[in-house]
């Protein structure tokens, strides 16, 4: 049976001392002794015992094992440590105030003023215009009298503002593209909706052969203050994911490096 211990006195000033798991035993070198280097107080060494815990061997621990090992402790140590929640999670107040701004826009503030020349002007939040975008601008929803349920759109942006919070729950360097998730969703749908809108008021997309048209469809539809702060919202969302993606890759450039073999 062979446990760790260290040497507490020297054997050449008296009986030599070991410590082995709180336990003291002495020894003399004879016979026991299996390493070149002498004893002296502090060697980590290994210690052979036999039945009866009499000690029947003692070997001298290479420095370059003990450093492999405590290299091998810290680095399971990191991955048990990155394998729990974040703590960070309860404390992420940018990220959280960020995607609280974007949906407070998403809802309360004008995304885009519509002027019909029959009704005036119409005002909608994003959130409406998900409804519109999800009945295709019918006219019932154009007046403001119908359900503006946004449908398979609204799971959409749900999905999107719970995409920075993925680093949180999924511990891959890969996660940290969830904070490009409402960018992404306000960009596409956004583009969607000002095509709805454009043919709903009668306007239309602009043609390569009507520049006049194009110029009367931006005359009657405009981004409101909603549409600016959802913009900068999910584009701050973007770009604090992507600077920790970029930091997560340095560090882990960097973290545990492997110890350096001694040469022979």
């Amino acid at each position: 049976m062979k446990k760790r211990g260290k040497v507490v006195r020297d054997p050449r000033v008296g009986p030599g001392l070991l410590m082995v798991e709180g336990r003291q035993f002495h020894f003399m070198p004879d016979g026991v002794w299996r390493s070149d280097a002498l004893p002296r107080p502090g060697l980590t060494v290994e210690v052979e015992f036999d039945t009866n815990e009499q000690v029947i061997g003692i070997a001298v621990v290479p420095d370059s094992r003990l450093e492999q090992e405590r290299w091998e402790a810290a680095k399971a140590l990191a991955q048990s440590e990155k394998s729990l929640p974040s703590p960070r999670f309860r404390v992420d107040l940018p990220t959280i105030t960020a995607t609280a701004v974007l949906v407070f826009a998403w809802w309360y503030l004008t995304a885009y003023s519509v002027h019909v020349s029959y009704l005036g002007k119409l005002n909608f939040s994003f959130w409406d215009l998900l409804g519109l975008l999800a009945r295709n601008g019918t006219p019932d929803l154009m007046d403001q009298r119908g359900n503006l349920d946004a449908g398979i759109y609204g799971a959409l942006a749900i999905a999107a503002v719970a995409g920075p919070f993925l680093r949180h729950l999924w511990n891959r360097k890969a996660a940290q593209f969830g904070g490009l998730l409402p960018l992404l969703f306000v960009v596409g749908a956004g583009i969607a909706i000002y095509g709805v809108l454009a043919n709903a008021t009668g306007g239309g997309f602009p043609r390569s052969d009507g520049a006049v048209q194009a110029q009367h469809v931006v005359n009657r539809i405009s981004l409101g203050l909603g549409g600016y702060v959802s913009l900068l919202a999910s584009l701050y969302l973007a770009v604090a994911s992507m600077w920790r993606f970029m930091a997560a890759g340095a560090k882990g450039q960097k973290e545990f490096p492997p110890p350096r073999q001694k040469a022979a």
